[in-house]
């Protein structure tokens, strides 16, 4: 990965400062002034930083997931929205990247913390399990977001004690950044087991097992979770007003900016007076119209986008710039498990566990001749990750993988799409410029595109 001298200080020093409410930990007033001898006093707000690094991208993350995929629209005035929200990324464009560079950075700040743990424990300095499980996981969840949102980004660089690059990160697919997740993962689970990080790393070893299509290893990954994880468990994308907002509120929620909303196939279903949408599944299969609590949405009659032009249907997820976001929960954890019994044809087990959850958001179950047809359990399936994973950044993953776009671009949900849409992000231009193991090149890069007629 491209960085440079001292990043991985001033990013910690930054993460401190604005993550996970590190406030008053460090009686510095300006966190760039940080010295390496400040941080080595201060390990557990290192780490702390190094997971604020992560916290602090997810807004922006899941914003990018609903303007590419089919939850959100561009209704206000910004080319990079609009160009996300048709599908039209260009390498040669540096906003195309959605922050990529940023991520890299979250993560070199976390091999920086582990750089200076290993140096202190040289020196004899005792350094907490917790802090290394806190960075190490940190730093495979880093690797699962990008393998999930781009098609290809960069190993890890070898880099020396002094922080200089030895060795460049090498050019990585969207699978082998999954498999240098897991990887991560695995190492970390050990570091402080039965600790919410070991949860963590759990979570997320489940996640990767199942898009490497390991459904057994993902099926085992999600039932630890679920069997370790207390009652209610979530790991949340941390925010708050004095230090770092949630993006998504302060820039595309009513009664604050109204840059993107909800994209006009969802409108029909948005009960305004309840200010929820009804369940699509309920109502295609049951006749039923029956309103989901997991997909609060709020339309006010009269009001428009930033545009001027475009009703305006906000989330209603998160209502104020200090809310919290999923990163990943029990209910994923779930879902996982029934989509590996579908994968493996026990469809009556998939569906079971699909009801129980629409049974918990009070949706009529599927009834038991649905669980004869794979397409139907599929259907079922994707309609419940759309509710439990809502505004949690999941949705073009889903897409892409179970290779929906084509159909949705046939039926119109793409709103003035261009003819084919990029599906996945390509790698930050700057690093492809810098970084010698990456040809600086717009016919080298992947673009994967999907059209109506593919």
């Amino acid at each position: 990965m491209v960085i440079i001298k001292r990043l991985g200080r001033a990013l910690t020093a930054c993460s401190l400062a604005a993550g996970l409410g590190c406030s008053g930990l460090l009686d510095v007033s300006d966190p760039s002034a940080f010295t390496d001898g400040d941080l080595d006093q201060a390990l557990d707000a290192v780490a702390r930083g190094v997971e604020g690094a992560l916290h602090e991208r997810v807004d922006t993350y899941v914003t990018t997931d609903n303007l590419i995929s089919d939850v959100w629209q561009h209704t206000g005035t910004w080319s990079q929205y609009d160009d996300t929200d048709h599908g039209r990324l260009d390498y040669n464009s540096s906003h195309s990247e959605d922050g990529g560079r940023t991520l890299l950075r979250a993560r070199y700040a976390a091999q920086d913390a582990a750089r200076r743990f290993q140096r202190l424990e040289g020196e004899g300095q005792t350094v907490d399990a917790e802090w290394w499980a806190q960075i190490r996981t940190s730093e495979g969840w880093l690797d699962i977001l990008i393998a999930e949102r781009y098609c290809e980004s960069v190993g890890d660089a070898v880099v020396s004690e002094a922080g200089e690059i030895v060795e460049y990160g090498a050019l990585r697919s969207d699978t082998e950044m999954w498999q240098q997740g897991l990887a991560k993962l695995r190492d970390a689970l050990p570091l402080d087991p039965g600790s919410d990080f070991a949860v963590w790393a759990e979570a997320g070893i489940a996640r990767a097992e199942l898009m490497l299509g390991n459904l057994d290893a993902a099926n085992t990954a999600a039932g630890n979770v679920l069997a370790n994880a207390p009652a209610g468990w979530q790991k949340l994308a941390q925010y708050q007003q004095a230090t770092q907002e949630n993006a998504i509120v302060n820039l595309n929620t009513i009664g604050f900016n109204n840059a993107a909303g909800m994209r006009e196939k969802w409108w029909p279903l948005v009960d305004d007076a309840a200010r929820l949408m009804a369940d699509p599944w309920s109502l295609a299969h049951l006749a039923l119209t029956e309103l989901d609590p997991r997909v609060p949405i709020r339309h006010d009659a009269g009001v428009l986008g930033v545009d001027g032009a475009t009703p305006y249907f906000s989330q209603w997820k998160y209502r104020d710039v200090g809310a919290d976001i999923p990163i990943t929960h029990l209910d994923e954890m779930r879902l996982i498990q029934a989509e590996v019994a579908m994968r493996q044809d026990r469809l009556t087990d998939a569906r079971t566990i699909l009801n129980d959850l629409r049974v918990v958001a009070g949706l009529s179950p599927a009834p038991d001749a649905m669980a004869d047809e794979l397409a139907e359990v599929q259907e079922l399936l994707l309609n419940e990750r759309f509710a439990e994973l809502f505004m949690e950044g999941h949705r073009q993953n889903d897409l892409v993988r179970f290779g929906l776009i084509p159909t949705l671009m046939a039926n119109g949900d793409f709103v003035g799409s261009v003819s084919s849409r990029t599906v996945k992000f390509p790698i930050d231009i700057a690093e492809a410029r810098d970084n010698p193991n990456v040809e600086d090149a717009a016919a080298s890069r992947c673009l994967p595109k999907a059209s109506a007629a593919s």
